[in-house]
């Protein structure tokens, strides 16, 4: 039987404040977005407990960010400005280091061209420092076990990647764009993200003409490249009534260094089924996980040390949303 950790996110606490319970085994309540109701919360990052949920209300890319800590209590909600006072547009991802610390990547409008920029807040949500990237533009950021900062972005000096050490100073570029076809900024097509396992960093990026061929990239934690496997397509369609037969998503890297995926299959309209595949490196092909928690309500979300998380969509979870954490085999 795989071991569950359940986090229900409800509207109770924003009435209430924050609440406090050990996560382990347990239930905590408090309110993401007016639709959770519905399962229709959009939490577009997660990482080492923490929930991090964008302000789509207003601007376009939203300058605003909700934080939520381990325990499920509401953390801070912060609109990010720029150095210069402008608002900072917000990547879609945000990392989380084990004592509370936050990045958020930025991208704001300087004199005559885009600058970037890490804004660095502590667990109270106070900005503590902005490591300023240049014409870097970071898409997302990462902590690795050393607490030294990796970003990975597009433009600046042609390397996909930067690390900074813990106190903001840039340590060195890797990963040159020449390793990847002409097309699309291959870390910089807003979806691609980048986390740490215990001896490695992982990327996922989507080079080529078109978002639909994923690449998975591994460093060592000296910006060595380990490898770079391409995972196929992320889309199928059938030809002819152009409905999706395949769907491949909502990856997961754990700290023991394994990337699992959401794999979706649809042999006709309205009649899919999903599969916990983990990526085999030698063959470069998915395989089925040991264990399949995935089903048509549970999303994979994201990895928590070795532990998976699932979003749990389905409508009976009325007030919020049910996150589940499962050991894969």
């Amino acid at each position: 039987m795989p071991s569950i950790r359940v986090l229900f996110l409800s509207a109770a606490s924003l009435l209430g404040g924050a609440l406090a319970a050990d996560v382990s085994g347990s239930a905590v309540t408090y309110a993401l977005a007016n639709n959770c109701s519905q399962g229709g919360c959009r939490m577009p990052s997660f990482d080492r407990g923490y929930f991090f949920q964008l302000d789509l209300s207003g601007n376009n890319p939203p300058n605003g960010i909700t934080v939520f800590d381990p325990k499920g209590g509401l953390a801070y909600h912060i609109n990010v400005t720029a150095p210069d006072g402008s608002p900072g547009d917000l990547a879609a991802t945000a990392a989380a280091d084990t004592d509370g610390t936050v990045l958020l990547p930025i991208s704001y409008s300087g004199i005559g061209h885009f600058k970037g920029g890490i804004v660095e807040l502590n667990q109270y949500g106070k900005q503590v420092r902005f490591i300023d990237t240049g014409r870097f533009l970071p898409e997302a950021a990462c902590f690795a076990p050393d607490h030294s900062i990796w970003v990975m972005g597009k433009r600046g000096d042609g390397k996909l990647v930067q690390k900074y050490s813990s106190d903001g100073k840039l340590i060195g570029s890797f990963l040159p764009r020449s390793l990847f076809p002409p097309g699309l900024p291959p870390a910089g097509t807003g979806i691609g993200w980048i986390r740490a396992s215990r001896d490695r960093i992982g990327m996922m990026v989507y080079p080529g003409q078109v978002s639909n061929n994923p690449e998975w990239i591994e460093l060592d934690l000296e910006g060595n490249l380990m490898g770079q496997w391409k995972l196929g397509p992320r889309f199928t369609a059938d030809p002819v009534t152009h409905n999706m037969t395949f769907s491949l998503g909502s990856f997961a890297f754990t700290s023991d260094g394994r990337l699992f995926a959401q794999a979706t299959t649809c042999p006709a309209l309205y009649h899919c089924s999903s599969q916990l595949v983990l990526l085999d490196r030698d063959s470069s092909t998915w395989k089925a996980a040991g264990n399949n928690p995935i089903d048509s309500h549970h999303q994979l979300l994201a990895a928590d040390r070795n532990d998976l998380v699932l979003w749990d969509r389905s409508q009976s979870n009325t007030g919020g949303v049910q996150l589940q954490w499962v050991l894969p085999q």
